[in-house]
């Protein structure tokens, strides 16, 4: 134990470990509610300019908060690698102190590039389809659900983008539309939330 304290408070392993730490305290905030997971992942999206040092750690799609928390992650267990192993067989203090400040600038650099494939197969957690808006749907086809359509009532059922739709539908009236049949949606009412149709 004594060992291990000592290798995590050495240089530069030292930097990694408070950088960890705000990490660990951070991702304990968000599972006890105290920060908001949600703001900072839409922040995040809509973050365009970081400056430009910053921005080689971030992965497209992917929040910057959970990439930063992955790359110090592995930079703290690769700096603690390093310090265990190496600089047991460096009696110069001053080169270990050379060779830290190189750990400390070229580990985080190396991680991001490294793990760049791996923050791919994160972006679709991330990823957020586009709201579809009900006028999306004018000019598709439906097919009625209901026994019958009158100006007042009726329902259909329409798959758009491989997701079924329960629709509100209108017509004018008299009609023979009846149930089975495909209709046209030719308009929308936000009123009613109903959907004006005309017969195939």
């Amino acid at each position: 134990m004594a060992e291990f304290l000592q290798t995590i408070f050495s240089f530069p392993t030292l930097v990694f470990t408070g950088l960890l730490a705000v990490v660990l305290v951070y991702w304990l905030s968000a599972f006890i509610g105290l920060a908001d997971w949600d703001s900072d992942i839409e922040a995040d999206s809509e973050l365009t300019m970081l400056p430009h040092w910053l921005n080689r750690f971030k992965w497209a799609g992917v929040p910057i908060t959970l990439s930063l928390s992955f790359i110090i992650l592995f930079s703290w267990v690769l700096s603690f690698l390093s310090v265990h192993f190496l600089y047991p067989h460096i009696p110069q203090p001053w080169l270990k102190v050379f060779i830290g400040l190189w750990l400390l600038v070229l580990i985080p650099v190396f991680l991001a590039e490294l793990l760049q494939p791996f923050g791919k197969l994160l972006q679709p957690l991330f990823h957020k389809a586009p709201e579809r808006s009900a006028l999306d749907l004018i000019g598709e086809y439906a097919k009625v659900r209901s026994g019958y359509v009158s100006s007042s009532f009726g329902e259909a059922e329409l798959t758009h983008e491989g997701t079924s739709l329960i629709l509100k539908i209108r017509a004018t009236e008299p009609n023979t539309i009846q149930r089975n049949d495909l209709v046209r949606l030719v308009a929308y009412d936000a009123t009613t939330s109903s959907y004006q149709i005309t017969a195939q």
